[in-house]
């Protein structure tokens, strides 16, 4: 069975960040540039971490290899809620399928 894990992300996640988010369909579904900028991924990982104060954003690990992301943003307004995203690959095609929920 397959060991589902979610940890805080890190620089370390970089290359595998930017290898997902260079991917067309990861564009076509998110918020994100076609094509990904070089290096997009480390800056991308520390914005997350300069705003932690109102948003989390965790790699999704199976197995220990990095699929995807999930994020709780706009944790500062308890009025309205939180938004839970998530970015996950998963088995379909060479590459997996690319799914957000929102």
């Amino acid at each position: 069975m397959a060991r589902i894990r979610i940890r805080p992300i890190t620089e370390r996640d970089a290359p595998a960040v930017q290898a997902y988010a260079s991917h067309e369909l990861v564009a076509a579904t998110c918020d994100v540039p076609h094509p990904y900028p070089e290096n997009g991924a480390v800056s991308f990982i520390r914005q997350a971490s300069e705003n932690a104060s109102t948003a989390l954003v965790f790699a999704v690990l199976v197995d220990e290899n990095f699929v995807g992301i999930v994020s709780i943003n706009n944790i500062t307004n308890t009025d309205r809620g939180s938004i839970l995203e998530q970015r996950i690959r998963h088995r379909g095609g060479p590459r997996g399928d690319l799914l957000r929920k929102r």
